[in-house]
């Protein structure tokens, strides 16, 4: 899997761009849940903690890393 989603907007992610943006975060143990429920890049914009939590993602730390990642991805 490459890190195509690197050039694209968040928005435009596919489901396996997600799974590859997680790797680079070092979650891939989160990779499942967002294939199971085939979370996109407009999916994941609206995403909030509660919403995390709801597809597993639980430790704090993560969410957060979740969050800043995706706040500066939508800054550039």
């Amino acid at each position: 899997m490459s890190n195509s989603f690197i050039d694209k907007q968040v928005a435009s992610w596919t489901t396996d761009d997600i799974v590859a943006w997680l790797k680079t975060l070092g979650l891939s143990e989160h990779s499942r849940k967002f294939q199971q429920f085939r979370i996109d890049g407009t999916h994941l914009l609206s995403f909030d903690r509660s919403l995390l939590t709801q597809l597993g993602v639980t430790r704090i730390g993560h969410r957060q890393l979740i969050e800043r990642s995706l706040k500066s991805l939508s800054n550039n």
